[in-house]
């Protein structure tokens, strides 16, 4: 997802038994909703993160909350905790560049392209076709074999 639709994620936005997310038309660049399934380690992770805030009595309808309280994260405190973790890591990235990395494993997975259209939220399907340039030679060897000559 985009940093504006993780920063308006709200608590109601995860549907724990559908293991599902929402990201809402009104927080989403296209202006459209698209509902996403959720990898089975994050639902854990943030099965997790729920009992953390229940714990510490937090209410706020935000589901990325700041350090600072009881109010959802900003963009200055998402940029912050991206500095933090370059400095710590020791690797040098940006947010979105994790978005591109879920498009190019999907792609190298023979994902359909209308599939990871559908998940980035893309409504022109070049803006998707766009990650197909990471595909490397050695990723194609099993498709050439596919045919018969």
């Amino acid at each position: 997802m985009r940093r504006n639709e993780l920063l308006s994620l709200q608590v109601r936005d995860i549907d724990l038994y559908g293991h599902e997310i929402t990201i809402r038309a009104e927080t989403s660049k296209s202006k459209k909703t698209r509902i996403l399934k959720l990898h089975p380690t994050l639902m854990l992770h943030i099965r997790d993160y729920y009992k953390e805030r229940n714990a510490r009595h937090l209410k706020s309808e935000y589901l990325i909350l700041s350090n600072k309280g009881d109010s959802g994260l900003t963009l200055e405190g998402l940029k912050h905790w991206t500095d933090a973790l370059n400095r710590k890591s020791g690797v040098k990235f940006h947010l979105h560049l994790f978005r591109h990395t879920f498009a190019c494993k999907l792609s190298e997975a023979d994902v359909n392209v209308f599939k990871i259209q559908k998940m980035l939220g893309h409504t022109d399907i070049s803006m998707t076709m766009k990650y197909a340039r990471s595909l490397r030679t050695e990723d194609m060897a099993t498709d050439i074999s596919k045919i018969s000559i």
